[in-house]
């Protein structure tokens, strides 16, 4: 076993498809749709790694969410996801508060990049290091849709 990741994703598909590329690499992942959940889960069990989504169910977005986690005491490394790596405006999470920033839609390479980054103790910010090439395809492996189109 790899160690416990908690994922925090609004899409049930998209949380399935994170949950399977992880498990085949030996991750224990536990799932949280909305921000309540997640920051019950986080403090009440040891996870190696927490992936949250800015765009979440409920009344909690993933910034907030980041921002109660750090008040309680969780100090577990935390990779935030929203579109266009849109970090420090209204819409996005705040500098600093997550230790690794993937704008999605992402592919499994950026994901396996971005898990295998602080699973080695390095912190770093995706969207300085990430090839333009990586964007072309989305979590799926398909072409990215144009920006009217509608989201999963």
């Amino acid at each position: 076993m790899q160690g416990k990741i908690l994922v925090v994703h609004r899409n049930e598909l998209i949380l399935d498809v994170i949950r399977e590329m992880l498990q085949d690499l030996g991750y224990v992942v536990t799932q949280a749709k909305d921000g309540h959940r997640a920051l019950g889960k986080a403090l009440s069990a040891h996870y190696h790694l927490i992936i949250v989504n800015h765009a979440l169910n409920g009344s909690l977005n993933g910034s907030q969410l980041v921002e109660r986690m750090k008040k309680y005491g969780v100090q577990t490394p935390i990779i935030g996801t929203a579109p266009d790596a849109d970090w420090t405006t209204p819409v996005g999470f705040s500098e600093g508060t997550v230790d690794y920033l993937l704008p999605s839609p992402f592919d499994y390479a950026e994901l396996i990049k971005a898990v295998e980054a602080l699973s080695n103790g390095r912190q770093t910010d995706a969207a300085k290091d990430m090839p333009a090439e990586s964007l072309e395809q989305d979590l799926f492996g398909t072409p990215n849709l144009p920006s009217n189109a509608q989201e999963l």
